[in-house]
């Protein structure tokens, strides 16, 4: 996990999101940011690949050599960001 090393560029007062492939990481991620104090870190429950599959069918989601969704989510690493940065991502 590199999050130890990227804490302070989060702001413990902020809505945090981790999201990565499935979830999981991203479930650790959250677990130790509340540990830490931040009040409002959260985990994109079932990862990006559930997020693409219900809301944007048309995003592209992580494939294995033969074409088939990866499970194991080995082509991702995890991210953590505020819903701030999110919004002004997306221009909203």
């Amino acid at each position: 996990m590199e999050i130890e090393h990227r804490t302070e560029a989060l702001n413990p007062e902020d809505e945090v999101v981790g999201y990565c492939h499935v979830g999981q990481r991203s479930a650790a991620v959250a677990k130790y940011l509340a540990q830490l104090g931040f009040k409002n870190a959260k985990n994109l429950l079932g990862g990006l690949d559930y997020w693409a599959q219900s809301e944007d069918p048309a995003m592209t989601r992580y494939l294995d050599i033969d074409g088939r969704v990866d499970p194991a989510g080995r082509r991702d690493g995890c991210c953590c960001t505020s819903a701030a940065q999110l919004a002004a991502d997306r221009g909203t």
